[in-house]
């Protein structure tokens, strides 16, 4: 580790808040939190994030084109005082969008648009309360490919310039626990659950092969199956995607027309294809269900 990033650290533990005491820890996210994201139907949008190669972009030079993809910016830009002429933002699309022209878009607002991923940690107690945007500012100087950071609730939001490798991914998580084993509010990567409906009931041997390959999609941590009961579970580990349907977090940073950041969270894209593939759903209209 380098002494900057030592130096950083010491300060980070030294400027965290003290835990809350006893019984003021909010709750985790709940179920109710996260239903909209993982409801059963083909998904007709998706959330990217990205950094852009200047401090004050101007998005009125991007928005005809942006929207005549459909497309439009859902949070930011704000920009991090560590990250110079960089600015953050997230952009809502058809999923079919090509994320090529989204870049090419958002290259007219002044700077090279470049696609970020997302990991979120979650703790048992808001990790960063009461600290300020340039403390969170001061993390990023920790992970060197992390452009933007953002916490709310329980939860820490980390974007990262490059789309990582599984094993760059899960160094990422690794150096976090690191933190994690000195100061335990901050938590670990956040996972999240979710059961499906199906159509149909697979058969034994059905039921072997849609596990298998369920469990082979990016972020799928674990699966099961009980008659036409397919529960699933996902780790928000360097998500180059976000589910569009989520409501915004509050408590986070808000964007320069008051907008909390999305709620990040695995895009069921992949996987409602994958089952409608093997016959235990039913083909949605391109653009899905509203």
């Amino acid at each position: 580790m380098k002494p900057l990033q030592l130096l950083l650290l010491a300060a980070f533990f030294v400027r965290t808040p003290a835990r809350p005491a006893p019984g003021q820890e909010p709750a985790t996210a709940s179920a109710a939190e996260t239903v909209d994201a993982y409801a059963l139907h083909r998904p007709q949008d998706v959330v990217r994030f990205y950094a852009l190669a200047t401090d004050e972009p101007d998005l009125a030079a991007a928005s005809s084109v942006l929207d005549a993809l459909g497309a439009s910016v859902v949070y930011g830009p704000l920009s991090a005082p560590r990250r110079e002429r960089a600015s953050f933002i997230a952009v809502r699309s058809p999923d079919r969008t090509p994320a090529r022209e989204l870049e090419k878009a958002l290259r007219r607002a002044g700077g090279a648009a470049r696609p970020l991923v997302c990991t979120v940690f979650e703790g048992a107690a808001p990790p960063l309360q009461g600290m300020d945007d340039e403390m969170l500012d001061d993390l990023l100087m920790w992970f060197e490919s992390a452009a933007w950071i953002d916490a709310a609730g329980a939860r820490t939001r980390m974007y990262f310039e490059r789309g990582p490798s599984a094993k760059e991914a899960q160094a990422i998580a690794e150096r976090y626990a690191m933190m994690f084993e000195q100061n335990a509010r901050l938590g670990q990567v956040a996972t999240e659950t979710f059961t499906w409906e199906l159509a149909a009931a697979a058969d034994a041997s059905s039921a072997a092969r849609v596990l298998r390959d369920v469990r082979k999609l990016e972020g799928v941590v674990g699966a099961s199956l009980a008659g036409a009961s397919l529960t699933v579970t996902v780790e928000l580990l360097a998500l180059d995607v976000s589910g569009a349907l989520t409501a915004p977090e509050s408590g986070g940073r808000p964007d320069p027309q008051g907008r909390s950041a999305p709620r990040a969270s695995w895009s069921t894209l992949a996987l409602h294809e994958l089952l409608v593939e093997h016959g235990l759903l039913a083909a949605e209209p391109q653009g899905g269900v509203k």
